[in-house]
């Protein structure tokens, strides 16, 4: 039996901010304002990055963290978890210009 996946997502700046600091990725695309919707998927990967509301250079952070994670292969992955520690450390990395 296959499964398939209808799936949409948005994000919306808000009413206080003037920049959105928040993504979304869904099944490989990045979005920082809008929606999407997608129909008849087989996979269904789906993550939200919060840019925590005015922090310094939160934007970057939600940004960078989707992008990378945009090219990850494998989320059943049984080194996922160090995968995401990588990550971590690229945008702890990336992230001293911002200090």
């Amino acid at each position: 039996m296959r499964v398939e996946f209808n799936i949409s997502a948005f994000t919306h700046i808000g009413t206080i901010r003037e920049l959105n600091q928040d993504h979304i990725l869904v099944n490989g695309m990045v979005l920082n304002e809008g929606e999407i919707h997608l129909i008849g998927q087989d996979s269904c990967f789906c993550f939200v990055a919060d840019g925590v509301g005015g922090n310094k250079a939160g934007e970057f952070a939600s940004h960078f963290v989707l992008e990378k994670l945009k090219l990850e292969a494998d989320f059943s992955s049984p080194y996922i978890e160090q995968s995401f520690r990588e990550l971590n450390e690229q945008l702890l990395s990336a992230s001293t210009r911002f200090l």
